[in-house]
């Protein structure tokens, strides 16, 4: 069964593979220059493969250009950021393990457009998730206060 969402206005992500070890997804990005928050991810590897158009990543403050056929890995607990730099860029994207991944992105769908709800949802995810800055600070109150954690 292949699941589909619209994690925003301009990101959307088709499962093609779920196994706890790994989660593989098609993402298009119908819009270029959409930086999500700086990130990292506590307990996942993350790999992709850009298949048309191209990306910019910046991972522990290193930015590059990554083009068709070039891939490029993100090490848990790697601080980043991407985005298409090309409107309809395509790509491979896979985490290890895949934890709750999608129970994540399927919040996130839901939340869509509304900022608190998806404050909630990165909240409840910290094995997945977790901001950098000034949003990861209120994101830590949130767990602190909704979550005991």
């Amino acid at each position: 069964m292949t699941s589909s969402f619209s994690v925003s206005a301009h990101e959307h992500l088709t499962i093609t593979s779920s196994t706890p070890d790994l989660l593989a997804m098609e993402v298009v990005w119908t819009e270029a220059g959409h930086l999500p928050p700086a990130h990292f991810h506590p307990s996942q590897d993350e790999r992709f493969e850009v298949l048309e158009g191209s990306l910019t990543a910046i991972i522990d403050g290193v930015e590059r250009t990554i083009g068709v056929g070039e891939s490029f890995d993100v090490p848990l607990g790697a601080v980043h950021q991407m985005s298409a730099t090309v409107d309809g860029t395509r790509a491979i994207w896979e985490v290890r393990p895949a934890l709750r991944t999608v129970d994540f992105f399927r919040g996130m769908a839901s939340a869509r457009g509304n900022k608190l709800k998806q404050l909630g949802v990165v909240a409840g995810h910290p094995d997945e998730f977790e901001p950098t800055g000034p949003l990861g600070v209120v994101v830590r109150l949130l767990r602190i206060v909704r979550l005991g954690r």
